[in-house]
Protein backbone atom coordinates (compact mmCIF):
# COMPACT_ATOMS: atom_id res chain seq x y z
CA UNK A 1 0.00 0.00 0.00
CA UNK A 2 1.04 3.66 -0.52
CA UNK A 3 3.06 5.24 2.18
CA UNK A 4 1.52 8.42 3.98
CA UNK A 5 2.82 11.20 5.54
CA UNK A 6 0.02 12.90 7.85
CA UNK A 7 1.78 16.77 9.06
CA UNK A 8 -0.37 17.87 12.06
CA UNK A 9 0.71 21.84 12.86
CA UNK A 10 0.21 22.47 16.49
CA UNK A 11 0.34 25.90 18.19
CA UNK A 12 -0.40 25.32 22.73
CA UNK A 13 -3.75 22.60 21.79
CA UNK A 14 -2.13 19.96 23.92
CA UNK A 15 -5.36 18.26 25.14
CA UNK A 16 -6.99 18.59 21.58
CA UNK A 17 -3.04 17.49 19.74
CA UNK A 18 -3.63 14.45 22.28
CA UNK A 19 -6.79 13.57 21.14
CA UNK A 20 -6.18 14.21 17.65
CA UNK A 21 -2.77 11.72 17.92
CA UNK A 22 -4.77 9.25 19.28
CA UNK A 23 -7.30 9.21 16.79
CA UNK A 24 -4.45 8.67 13.95
CA UNK A 25 -2.94 5.97 16.07
CA UNK A 26 -5.99 4.01 15.79
CA UNK A 27 -6.32 4.29 11.95
CA UNK A 28 -7.66 1.14 9.88
CA UNK A 29 -4.78 2.16 7.53
CA UNK A 30 -2.21 -0.35 7.94
CA UNK A 31 0.55 1.22 10.96
CA UNK A 32 3.40 0.41 8.95
CA UNK A 33 2.59 2.63 5.96
CA UNK A 34 2.13 5.85 8.09
CA UNK A 35 3.54 8.12 10.24
CA UNK A 36 2.33 10.90 11.66
CA UNK A 37 4.64 14.30 11.69
CA UNK A 38 4.12 17.43 14.36
CA UNK A 39 5.31 20.18 13.90
CA UNK A 40 5.24 22.48 16.73
CA UNK A 41 5.11 26.18 16.29
CA UNK A 42 6.13 27.47 19.05
CA UNK A 43 3.93 26.44 21.91
CA UNK A 44 4.38 28.11 25.10
CA UNK A 45 4.74 23.41 26.57
CA UNK A 46 6.41 21.98 23.50
CA UNK A 47 4.29 18.27 23.17
CA UNK A 48 7.69 16.32 23.50
CA UNK A 49 6.21 13.62 26.02
CA UNK A 50 3.12 13.62 24.48
CA UNK A 51 4.37 12.87 20.93
CA UNK A 52 6.84 10.24 22.66
CA UNK A 53 3.72 8.18 23.84
CA UNK A 54 2.73 6.91 20.21
CA UNK A 55 4.84 5.15 17.83
CA UNK A 56 5.38 6.01 14.42
CA UNK A 57 5.26 10.04 15.25
CA UNK A 58 7.86 12.28 15.05
CA UNK A 59 7.94 15.56 16.96
CA UNK A 60 9.64 18.71 14.69
CA UNK A 61 9.81 22.30 15.88
CA UNK A 62 9.52 25.37 13.44
CA UNK A 63 10.14 28.98 14.87
CA UNK A 64 8.57 30.78 11.88
CA UNK A 65 5.27 31.42 12.93
CA UNK A 66 2.81 30.51 10.94
CA UNK A 67 1.03 26.97 9.91
CA UNK A 68 1.51 27.04 6.50
CA UNK A 69 5.46 27.59 7.58
CA UNK A 70 4.96 24.29 9.92
CA UNK A 71 3.18 22.77 7.20
CA UNK A 72 6.06 23.30 4.87
CA UNK A 73 8.35 22.22 7.72
CA UNK A 74 6.51 18.85 7.50
CA UNK A 75 6.12 18.48 3.82
CA UNK A 76 9.94 18.57 4.01
CA UNK A 77 10.52 16.07 6.66
CA UNK A 78 7.90 13.79 5.31
CA UNK A 79 9.15 9.92 3.76
CA UNK A 80 5.76 9.30 2.45
CA UNK A 81 4.55 9.14 -1.38
CA UNK A 82 1.29 10.71 -0.19
CA UNK A 83 0.50 13.47 2.26
CA UNK A 84 -2.16 14.04 4.44
CA UNK A 85 -2.68 17.64 6.07
CA UNK A 86 -5.05 18.07 9.43
CA UNK A 87 -4.91 19.97 12.51
CA UNK A 88 -4.08 19.62 15.89
CA UNK A 89 -7.81 20.65 16.84
CA UNK A 90 -9.24 17.73 14.83
CA UNK A 91 -10.25 14.04 15.34
CA UNK A 92 -10.17 12.13 12.20
CA UNK A 93 -12.70 8.99 12.04
CA UNK A 94 -10.59 5.65 12.11
CA UNK A 95 -10.83 5.30 8.28
CA UNK A 96 -10.14 8.56 7.40
CA UNK A 97 -6.98 7.31 5.53
CA UNK A 98 -8.10 4.65 4.09
CA UNK A 99 -10.77 6.53 2.60
CA UNK A 100 -8.09 9.33 1.64
CA UNK A 101 -6.23 7.39 -0.04
CA UNK A 102 -7.92 5.22 -2.04
CA UNK A 103 -9.86 8.27 -3.21
CA UNK A 104 -6.68 10.27 -4.36
CA UNK A 105 -5.78 6.73 -5.71
CA UNK A 106 -8.65 6.36 -8.15
CA UNK A 107 -8.98 9.80 -9.38
CA UNK A 108 -7.13 9.86 -12.51
CA UNK A 109 -4.59 13.12 -12.52
CA UNK A 110 -5.27 13.85 -8.95
CA UNK A 111 -3.95 17.10 -7.72
CA UNK A 112 -5.77 17.22 -4.31
CA UNK A 113 -8.58 15.20 -2.07
CA UNK A 114 -10.47 17.38 0.53
CA UNK A 115 -12.56 15.47 2.85
CA UNK A 116 -15.36 15.98 4.87
CA UNK A 117 -15.33 18.11 7.71
CA UNK A 118 -17.87 18.04 10.88
CA UNK A 119 -17.86 21.01 12.68
CA UNK A 120 -18.89 19.89 16.39
CA UNK A 121 -20.88 21.68 19.20
CA UNK A 122 -19.34 21.30 22.42
CA UNK A 123 -22.52 19.99 23.93
CA UNK A 124 -24.33 18.91 20.32
CA UNK A 125 -28.33 19.24 21.41
CA UNK A 126 -27.39 22.42 22.75
CA UNK A 127 -24.88 24.69 20.18
CA UNK A 128 -24.59 28.66 21.39
CA UNK A 129 -25.24 30.78 18.74
CA UNK A 130 -21.37 31.02 17.52
CA UNK A 131 -21.41 27.33 16.83
CA UNK A 132 -24.69 26.74 15.28
CA UNK A 133 -23.29 29.72 12.53
CA UNK A 134 -19.31 27.98 11.82
CA UNK A 135 -22.00 24.87 11.92
CA UNK A 136 -23.75 26.38 8.86
CA UNK A 137 -21.25 28.76 7.23
CA UNK A 138 -17.44 27.05 7.98
CA UNK A 139 -15.62 24.53 6.30
CA UNK A 140 -18.13 23.20 4.00
CA UNK A 141 -15.25 21.15 1.76
CA UNK A 142 -17.88 20.41 -0.75
CA UNK A 143 -18.52 23.58 -1.88
CA UNK A 144 -14.73 24.89 -1.30
CA UNK A 145 -13.88 22.45 -4.03
CA UNK A 146 -16.38 22.91 -6.99
CA UNK A 147 -16.72 26.51 -5.96
CA UNK A 148 -13.49 27.53 -4.86
CA UNK A 149 -11.06 25.14 -6.60
CA UNK A 150 -9.43 24.53 -2.80
CA UNK A 151 -9.43 22.31 0.58
CA UNK A 152 -9.22 23.20 3.62
CA UNK A 153 -6.07 21.89 5.19
CA UNK A 154 -7.85 20.46 8.28
CA UNK A 155 -8.91 17.58 6.07
CA UNK A 156 -6.59 17.57 2.51
CA UNK A 157 -4.14 14.75 0.91
CA UNK A 158 -2.12 15.65 -2.02
CA UNK A 159 1.25 13.58 -3.17
CA UNK A 160 4.59 14.83 -3.59
CA UNK A 161 4.81 15.14 -7.10
CA UNK A 162 1.93 17.51 -6.98
CA UNK A 163 3.84 19.54 -4.30
CA UNK A 164 7.00 19.71 -6.78
CA UNK A 165 4.44 20.70 -9.70
CA UNK A 166 3.05 23.81 -7.70
CA UNK A 167 5.15 24.19 -5.05
CA UNK A 168 4.54 24.30 -1.18
CA UNK A 169 2.61 26.38 0.22
CA UNK A 170 3.18 30.24 0.95
CA UNK A 171 4.67 30.49 4.04
CA UNK A 172 4.51 34.06 4.11
CA UNK A 173 0.11 33.96 4.98
CA UNK A 174 -0.95 33.60 8.42
CA UNK A 175 -4.19 32.65 6.74
CA UNK A 176 -6.16 31.61 3.55
CA UNK A 177 -2.66 29.45 1.91
CA UNK A 178 -4.95 26.64 1.41
CA UNK A 179 -6.81 28.53 -1.11
CA UNK A 180 -4.21 30.34 -2.48
CA UNK A 181 -2.37 26.86 -2.58
CA UNK A 182 -5.29 25.14 -4.06
CA UNK A 183 -5.80 27.70 -6.91
CA UNK A 184 -1.94 26.95 -8.19
CA UNK A 185 -3.47 23.06 -7.92
CA UNK A 186 -5.96 23.95 -10.13
CA UNK A 187 -4.22 26.37 -12.63
CA UNK A 188 -1.96 23.90 -13.46
CA UNK A 189 -4.53 21.48 -14.77
CA UNK A 190 -4.79 18.65 -11.65
CA UNK A 191 -8.31 17.43 -10.61
CA UNK A 192 -9.78 18.15 -7.13
CA UNK A 193 -12.03 16.32 -5.72
CA UNK A 194 -14.51 15.96 -2.78
CA UNK A 195 -14.44 13.06 -0.63
CA UNK A 196 -17.20 12.85 1.53
CA UNK A 197 -16.42 9.04 3.18
CA UNK A 198 -12.82 11.11 4.70
CA UNK A 199 -14.15 12.39 7.84
CA UNK A 200 -12.57 14.68 10.37
CA UNK A 201 -14.59 16.32 13.06
CA UNK A 202 -13.51 20.15 14.14
CA UNK A 203 -14.56 22.09 17.33
CA UNK A 204 -16.94 24.54 16.33
CA UNK A 205 -15.68 28.40 18.08
CA UNK A 206 -18.11 28.59 20.94
CA UNK A 207 -17.67 32.18 21.78
CA UNK A 208 -18.14 35.32 19.70
CA UNK A 209 -14.97 36.95 20.55
CA UNK A 210 -12.97 33.25 18.98
CA UNK A 211 -15.42 33.39 16.27
CA UNK A 212 -14.66 36.83 15.28
CA UNK A 213 -10.65 36.51 15.64
CA UNK A 214 -11.06 33.49 13.36
CA UNK A 215 -13.19 35.39 10.93
CA UNK A 216 -10.65 38.55 10.84
CA UNK A 217 -7.64 36.41 10.51
CA UNK A 218 -9.10 34.93 7.20
CA UNK A 219 -10.64 38.26 5.97
CA UNK A 220 -6.77 39.14 6.40
CA UNK A 221 -5.40 36.23 4.41
CA UNK A 222 -7.51 36.35 1.60
CA UNK A 223 -6.71 40.49 1.25
CA UNK A 224 -2.98 39.52 1.16
CA UNK A 225 -4.03 36.87 -1.57
CA UNK A 226 -6.05 39.78 -3.53
CA UNK A 227 -3.03 42.11 -3.32
CA UNK A 228 -0.62 39.49 -4.44
CA UNK A 229 -3.04 38.95 -7.37
CA UNK A 230 -2.56 42.73 -8.27
CA UNK A 231 -4.55 45.55 -9.20
CA UNK A 232 -5.27 44.50 -12.50
CA UNK A 233 -7.00 41.03 -11.93
CA UNK A 234 -8.71 42.69 -9.01
CA UNK A 235 -10.45 45.00 -11.19
CA UNK A 236 -11.84 42.29 -13.75
CA UNK A 237 -14.08 41.07 -11.24
CA UNK A 238 -17.19 40.96 -13.32
CA UNK A 239 -20.17 43.27 -11.47
CA UNK A 240 -22.07 40.53 -11.22
CA UNK A 241 -19.54 39.12 -9.14
CA UNK A 242 -19.22 41.91 -6.76
CA UNK A 243 -22.95 42.17 -6.27
CA UNK A 244 -23.09 38.94 -5.56
CA UNK A 245 -20.65 39.30 -2.53
CA UNK A 246 -22.69 42.19 -1.40
CA UNK A 247 -25.84 40.58 -1.67
CA UNK A 248 -24.94 37.15 -0.05
CA UNK A 249 -24.80 37.94 3.11
CA UNK A 250 -28.16 39.35 3.53
CA UNK A 251 -29.06 36.29 1.65
CA UNK A 252 -27.92 34.11 4.07
CA UNK A 253 -29.57 36.35 6.88
CA UNK A 254 -32.37 36.24 5.32
CA UNK A 255 -32.41 32.28 5.36
CA UNK A 256 -31.51 31.68 8.49
CA UNK A 257 -34.47 33.86 9.23
CA UNK A 258 -36.73 32.51 7.38
CA UNK A 259 -35.33 30.56 4.47
CA UNK A 260 -34.40 26.83 4.28
CA UNK A 261 -31.33 27.00 6.93
CA UNK A 262 -34.16 28.61 9.44
CA UNK A 263 -35.01 24.47 9.69
CA UNK A 264 -32.06 23.56 10.98
CA UNK A 265 -32.22 25.98 14.07
CA UNK A 266 -35.56 25.32 16.26
CA UNK A 267 -35.49 28.43 18.66
CA UNK A 268 -36.72 31.57 16.97
CA UNK A 269 -34.67 33.76 19.44
CA UNK A 270 -31.10 31.88 18.47
CA UNK A 271 -32.41 32.47 14.83
CA UNK A 272 -31.95 36.07 15.25
CA UNK A 273 -28.51 35.81 17.19
CA UNK A 274 -27.16 33.54 14.07
CA UNK A 275 -28.50 36.14 11.38
CA UNK A 276 -26.82 39.03 13.45
CA UNK A 277 -23.83 36.89 13.29
CA UNK A 278 -23.89 36.79 9.69
CA UNK A 279 -24.23 40.95 9.05
CA UNK A 280 -21.61 41.31 11.48
CA UNK A 281 -19.17 38.95 10.30
CA UNK A 282 -19.76 40.33 6.97
CA UNK A 283 -18.91 43.89 8.18
CA UNK A 284 -15.95 43.00 10.33
CA UNK A 285 -14.60 40.81 7.14
CA UNK A 286 -14.51 44.16 5.00
CA UNK A 287 -13.21 46.11 7.42
CA UNK A 288 -10.28 43.76 7.87
CA UNK A 289 -9.68 43.61 4.09
CA UNK A 290 -9.92 46.90 3.36
CA UNK A 291 -7.37 47.85 6.63
CA UNK A 292 -4.74 45.23 5.35
CA UNK A 293 -5.33 46.18 1.93
CA UNK A 294 -4.02 49.27 3.06
CA UNK A 295 -0.75 48.18 4.61
CA UNK A 296 -1.91 46.77 7.70
CA UNK A 297 -0.38 43.67 8.67
CA UNK A 298 -2.73 40.10 9.03
CA UNK A 299 -3.88 39.04 12.03
CA UNK A 300 -2.17 35.62 13.48
CA UNK A 301 -4.16 35.18 16.33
Amino acid sequence: MTSVSVIVPVYNERERLARCLDALHRQTYPADRYEVVVVDNGSDRPPEALAERYDGVRLLVERRRGSYAARNRGIAAANGALLAFTDADCVPARDWLEQGVACFERSPECGMVAGRIEVTALRPGRPTACERYDQLFYLDQERAVTKGHYGATANLFTSREVLCAVGPFDASLKSSGDNEWGQRVHRAGFAQVYCPGAVVRHPARRSLRALLRKELRIAGGLACIEADDGPTEASAVPLRERVRRLVQPIRNALGVLVGGTSRKIPSVAQRFQVAGIVLLVHALRRLEAWRVQRGGPPRNT
